[in-house]
Formats: C-alpha cells, sequence, structure tokens
C-alpha cells in the first residue's frame, strides 16, 4: 500500500547523518500528547461508559496516530507542517461530531429509532472522519523506513505500524497514485476495533454510507457524507494562524446547495480566539439549524410552561405513534401506578424534538426534573423525588429502569388505555 525505500548496506547512512530529514518513530502517547484538549472535548461529545471509550474510541485514535505517525496534510495547505495530518484529523472529527447534534438520524425516522440508533450514528461519524484519510497516505506519501542496527523492507501487510528504535523519511509522490478501494478497506479493518466494525455493519444502510466515505466517494443523499463534507468546509475556512479564528459568527440557516449538502454560512467575522479555540466558535454558532445569532438567547419558559409543553409533546407523540407502549425497549409503559416514562431517553427525545420546532430553550434532562417538581402532572415518591424504579425478572438478577410516573387520565381521556405491563415491578431500593 505504502511505497518505500529500501536501504541496501552499500546504500545505508547513519541516522546522524540523515538528522535534517528524518524522524523518529513515536508512540501513540507521545503523538497525541499535543491533542489532549480535542481528546478532552471527545470524551464529553460521545458520553460513554470509561470502558467503551477506550476500546471503541481510543483506541482507534492511537493506532491512527501511530499510523500517521509526523506526516503532513497532503491536500490542505492550511496544514503543512509535520505532524499537521494527525491535528487535522482530529479537528475533523471534533466538527463532525459538534455538527452531528444539529440531526435527528438516521433521517426521516420517527424519534424513538432515532433515540435506539443514536450511539451507532455517532461513531460511524467518528469513525469514518478518523479514518478519512487513511487512504490519501498511500496515494501521496513514499516513505523510507531504516533503523540504527539493520536494514529491512517493511511490508505494511505484516506489520501495520512501525516500532520506536525506527526511523523513516516521506517525500510527496508527483501524483497520487490510487490503491485498489478493497486494500483500503481491509487496512481500515486492521486499524478499527473488531467489535466495532461488527456494530456498524448490523446497521446496513449506515455501513453502506460509512463505506462511501472510507473510499473516498461522495453521495448527494447520504447524511454521513453531508456532516463530514460540512466539518470539513468549516475547517478549510477557519484560520488556525497567530492565535485567531475566522469562524461564521452568524448562521441565519444550514443550505444547501443543488443537492450537494454544502452549508453555507453568512458572512464570517474575525475574532480572537479567546477562551477557546475555534471549537468554541463552532459550539455557538454551527450547532443549531436556525440560529440567527450567538448572542439571541430565547427567554426560558415558567416551571408551569416547561411541564405543559412536555404533557402535549408526549400525548402528540403517542397519538401519532411516534412513541410505542409496553414494547420492548419502549420509553412509555403502563404500571399499576400509573403511566411510566424512562428517564432520562424521553427527556432527551422532547428536547431534541421542541429544540428542531423552536419552541422551548434546550437544556439538559436533569434541569426539567427541577421544573417538574412544582407540577401536578407528575407522581412523586416523597417531597422533590419524582423519580420510581422498576425491575424485569428475577429480583436477584434483575434488569432496572428508572423514570417518571404521571396519571394515564391525563393522556388517554377519550381513548381506552392500554394493557397493564405485568413485566415491570416497583423497585423500592432505586432513590428511596
Amino acid at each position: 500500500m505504502f511505497s518505500f525505500k529500501v536501504f541496501t548496506k552499500k546504500s545505508a547512512v547513519s541516522i546522524k547523518a540523515l538528522a535534517d530529514d528524518v524522524l523518529p518513530v513515536k508512540n501513540a502517547d507521545a503523538l497525541l500528547n499535543p491533542h489532549m484538549n480535542k481528546l478532552y472535548q471527545l470524551k464529553h461529545l460521545v458520553s460513554v461508559t470509561p470502558e467503551d471509550y477506550q476500546h471503541y474510541y481510543m483506541d482507534l485514535i492511537k493506532s491512527v496516530a501511530r499510523l500517521f505517525q509526523q506526516l503532513p496534510s497532503p491536500y490542505y495547505e492550511k496544514y503543512p507542517k509535520e505532524g499537521d495530518l494527525l491535528k487535522l484529523t482530529l479537528e475533523r472529527m471534533i466538527t463532525a461530531l459538534k455538527l452531528r447534534r444539529a440531526y435527528m438520524l438516521p433521517a426521516g425516522a420517527d424519534t424513538e429509532t432515532c433515540y435506539k440508533e443514536q450511539n451507532v450514528w455517532t461513531y460511524a461519524i467518528f469513525t469514518a472522519s478518523v479514518l478519512k484519510d487513511v487512504l490519501q497516505v498511500s496515494a501521496y506519501f513514499e516513505v523510507s523506513i531504516l533503523d540504527s542496527h539493520r536494514v529491512f523492507n517493511w511490508n505494511v501487510k505484516e506489520q501495520l505500524f512501525l516500532s520506536e528504535g525506527q526511523h523513516y523519511r516521506y517525500t510527496l509522490k508527483t501524483a497520487p497514485v490510487w490503491q485498489p478501494i478493497e486494500h483500503n478497506y481491509l487496512l481500515c479493518e486492521s486499524l478499527l476495533p473488531a467489535i466495532g466494525l461488527m456494530w456498524l455493519r448490523q446497521h446496513p444502510q449506515l455501513f453502506e454510507e460509512w463505506l462511501q466515505i472510507i473510499n473516498g466517494e461522495v453521495t448527494v443523499t447520504s447524511k454521513l457524507c453531508e456532516i463530514i463534507q460540512n466539518a470539513e468546509s468549516y475547517l478549510n475556512q477557519s484560520s488556525l494562524k497567530n492565535n485567531e479564528v475566522e469562524s461564521p459568527i452568524i448562521l441565519n440557516s444550514l443550505k444547501k446547495d443543488k443537492g450537494q449538502g454544502e452549508m453555507i454560512s453568512a458572512k464570517s467575522n474575525k475574532v480572537e480566539a479567546a477562551k477557546t479555540s475555534h471549537e468554541s466558535a463552532l459550539e455557538n454558532s454551527l450547532l443549531q439549524e436556525n440560529l440567527q445569532t450567538e448572542l439571541e438567547k430565547p427567554v426560558a419558559s415558567k416551571p408551569d410552561d416547561k411541564a405543559e409543553a412536555f404533557i402535549l409533546w408526549l400525548k402528540n407523540s403517542l397519538a401519532n405513534k411516534k412513541l410505542s407502549i409496553n414494547e420492548k425497549d419502549a420509553l412509555v409503559h403502563l404500571v399499576a401506578e400509573g403511566l411510566l416514562l424512562v428517564f432520562p431517553a424521553i427527556i432527551e427525545i422532547f428536547i431534541a424534538d421542541t429544540r428542531k420546532q423552536e419552541t422551548v430553550t434546550a437544556e439538559q434532562p436533569s434541569t426539567y426534573l427541577k421544573y417538574f417538581t412544582k407540577s401536578h402532572y407528575f407522581l412523586s415518591k416523597s417531597k422533590k423525588k419524582l423519580l420510581h424504579g422498576y425491575y424485569v425478572g428475577d429480583w436477584h438478577d434483575r434488569n432496572t429502569i428508572e423514570g417518571l410516573l404521571i396519571t394515564p387520565a391525563y393522556l388517554f381521556k377519550e381513548t381506552a388505555l392500554p394493557p397493564l405491563n405485568e413485566q415491570l415491578q416497583s423497585d423500592f431500593n432505586i432513590h428511596d
């Protein structure tokens, strides 16, 4: 896949004599150390357990870092320095994950499906943005491998990563030489955790869109391609020199140019990067589809208005079959004590729906608990305790859920009540 120059004993020279253009092979920790801020942001953007974060996310990032080493970006003029290929990859990753939060995916699906598949779509965007440039490396660079003790021909199929103690130097090819698509996929397969690849393949439509990005293809109808392209568009517009950022501060809407999914921002303003770099500007201005200005903030509703808006949304969602009742993985269940609403999932879907309609201010699910404590709709276990615990299965080997309880009559005045979910039993050990 890579094009290598093999050093023979006659042509071999000392590493010291080649110090100007020979780079040492570094381990992943050393390569990622300058980018700890990006990794910190990633951890908060994906919101997974520490174990999953390490296995699904960090293992891939470390593998790509070891592969890219200190290569520059071959096709972005703004990333010409040694190590900029890894820098570009991490910045694209963060930008794409931030933009992802403005999308309900898969496109056209009901809110419950979007909630169930949100993690795999986030993972697909993460992996596609990280692996996108793998094929660029083999196409644009010639890499010469040597170390201080011996000369050998590095076979990437036999040894994917270089070892510490080895050295390399690179040159840019006069014209890119593309490898067959299957070679690129095999390399990506070697970099990805096996369980992560299996997870993606369980969703055929998503996996097909993911493969298109990995293979360098652009599809007009692919939301995955749209997000990655939008992320690159913003990176291409942003200047990272001298701690300054050119970023779209005012975004009237996310428009599409002739179906290409290209995001067009309003006039860019040049501002000093004070607290953070260009990511903070994206955080404030790019993640909401109809943001008029980052300084405009909707006035927060009164607590009673929050509860009323939620109940109205819940009633409509049940009537329109957007939310199911009593099914496996459903967020609404009828139990003996009332209608159980699985928390925080039900509030997260409500926030996502109402944010698209711009009817309420986006807040955290925990904030809504404070509003709901003052509402007559919700049944409380005791003062200021709204969450009720339930379990399925044998007590000693039970699966537990927690949620809000409301009186079913508020939602089923004109229709018959659904049957009770007799599999759910009250778990008094939760929040007592």
